[in-house]
């Protein structure tokens, strides 16, 4: 069973319950989004791969798994953002950096 951390959001204090990282399927479900042909002024990839990413991390919200989706959508901006920039940390995860040198 994939491990998971609670994280709780700055405003409204919500309880997030989330996977600790992310494998490489979901990795591919989320390239996916962004392989698929884009036509022009079509912003849309960006939200489809945070809602992918909402839909396959997030265990639960406020100790409820259902419509997590949608419950995190209506939250508040800072309280989503907060959500959207853990998840973007966990699907980032902790590859070492390089090193720039002068």
């Amino acid at each position: 069973m994939r491990t998971t951390k609670e994280i709780i959001t700055p405003v409204d204090k919500h309880k997030i319950v989330v996977y600790d990282y992310v494998i490489g399927r979901e990795v591919e479900e989320i390239e996916d989004i962004f392989l698929a042909e884009k036509k022009d002024g079509d912003k849309s990839q960006v939200r489809q791969s945070a809602h992918k990413s909402i839909e396959m991390l997030v265990v639960s919200v406020d100790d409820k798994d259902s419509k997590v989706l949608d419950r995190i959508l209506d939250f508040k901006k800072d309280d989503y953002k907060f959500v959207i920039d853990t998840i973007t940390d966990i699907i980032g995860g902790e590859e070492p950096k390089k090193k720039i040198e002068d």
